[in-house]
């Protein structure tokens, strides 16, 4: 499959998985449900390319790869939801950021063991 192709699908399960888990965790927020899926949906936008398309032409190895393009999601998204989420601590964002990347990986992960699909 083309990389465009495997990024595409790759980028829906993100959206799929992380989204909902961002708009519950900031459901106390001051803000529609609606605005922080999409503030959900720009943090993954600014994150998702670069992991796939940027990092892996760095030349590192597979492990120093993977720290790095988690590593980037997690800070980026952590600040895209501190400056747009009213009300938003900067260990509060990080969690946010933490577990909805963390979660993320590991569907991710199980699902390549189980069906190869991503």
């Amino acid at each position: 499959m083309p990389l465009v192709g495997a990024w595409l699908r790759a980028f829906i399960a993100t959206l799929v998985i992380e989204t909902p888990i961002v708009v519950w965790l900031t459901r106390d927020v001051p803000m529609p449900a609606w605005r922080r899926l999409v503030i959900a949906l720009v943090a993954n936008l600014a994150t998702h390319p670069i992991v796939w398309f940027v990092i892996p032409t760095l030349g590192l190895n597979g492990m120093v790869s993977l720290v790095i393009a988690e590593t980037w999601a997690v800070v980026i998204e952590w600040l895209v939801y501190f400056v747009a989420l009213p009300t938003m601590t900067l260990g509060r964002a990080l969690g946010v950021s933490a577990v909805a990347n963390g979660v993320s990986f590991g569907i991710g992960l199980l699902l390549f063991q189980l069906t190869h699909w991503l």
